[in-house]
């Protein structure tokens, strides 16, 4: 199935992304206390 193999892919990649950006704001975040 080429659409479920597609769906996954596009998952694995968006959660790596977030996970990827989430690190990179929260290290800015703790760098500049609020």
């Amino acid at each position: 199935m080429v659409l479920v193999d597609g769906w996954w892919v596009g998952a694995c990649w968006l959660s790596s992304y977030w996970m990827i950006e989430g690190s990179r704001v929260y290290s800015i975040t703790i760098q500049i206390p609020i």
